[in-house]
């Protein structure tokens, strides 16, 4: 069996800014997911920086609920108003 793959999604802009951030360590959280897991928790971290402007807030909650609406359809109905009862 090959060794796993692993890729760090948060705080790469401190990882490759040129000195890691200053730190020779870096904390993190292993995750199983696929590509488009990874993608969204890529734009939950952009979502929370306070420099984005209103496109770039705009475009992200976009890309966001394309991915993670058809991945939970009660949430999806709820958010258009077809579901009265969520917990049914």
């Amino acid at each position: 069996m090959g060794s796993p793959s692993w890729r760090k999604l948060s705080g790469r802009q401190a990882l490759h800014g040129g000195d890691g951030g200053g730190l020779d360590r870096h904390m993190g959280r292993v995750r199983d997911g696929d590509a488009l897991d990874a993608e969204l928790w890529e734009i939950d971290e952009n979502l929370c920086r306070t420099d984005l402007t209103p496109v770039d807030r705009a475009l992200f909650v976009f890309r966001r609920n394309k991915i993670y609406l058809p991945r939970h359809p009660k949430l999806h109905m709820v958010a258009i108003g077809q579901v009265a009862n969520l917990a049914t």
